[in-house]
């Protein structure tokens, strides 16, 4: 897939600025990425892959660079990057986004780990952010944060999952 950056990064590289590039993932925590709100592959197109055991390489169309390969294959630790969602739908009333985002941490074994969600609520709490809600699955965190403060929730999140 050619597309206009080099791979699939730790956050976007627009909002975190020490965000690098992943050398490889695997199709799952990439699906996870796509459901986020990362707007490097579409979640479908990683699901057909995943199912008929194709490798796709995630390339920019303007440099020569090396980029991500996604396979089936996982090598990575238990937090892979950030994911920021800026479209919350209200449910309830058809076409009315919401002034809240949704912040999301990638990685193994999510649910579990909480250690990890103590020191990202403590992270995001020193920072005076309010967290709105939690959300978290086997390999997703999520916190919804005012639409102000997703930016800023953004980078303090990459920096304290040690992804700088």
């Amino acid at each position: 897939i050619y597309t206009d950056v080099e791979g699939v990064f730790t956050g976007d590289p627009r909002i975190v600025s020490k965000a690098h590039k992943i050398t490889h993932i695997n199709y799952d925590k990439m699906i996870a990425f796509a459901r986020s709100g990362a707007k490097i592959l579409q979640e479908k197109s990683v699901k057909w892959a995943k199912h008929y055991n194709v490798k796709v390489q995630v390339l920019s169309s303007f440099t020569g660079n090396p980029g991500t390969t996604i396979t089936n294959l996982d090598n990575s630790s238990s937090v892979v990057g950030i994911a920021l969602d800026q479209q919350i739908i209200d449910q309830s009333t058809p076409k009315s986004n919401l002034d809240i985002a949704k912040v999301s941490i990638i990685g193994t074994n999510i649910e579990n780990n909480s250690e990890l969600i103590k020191h990202l609520q403590q992270t995001l709490e020193r920072a005076q952010i309010d967290i709105l809600s939690i959300q978290t699955s086997f390999m997703v965190l999520s916190f919804i944060v005012n639409d102000e403060h997703k930016f800023d929730t953004t980078r303090l999140l990459h920096s304290a999952c040690y992804l700088d």
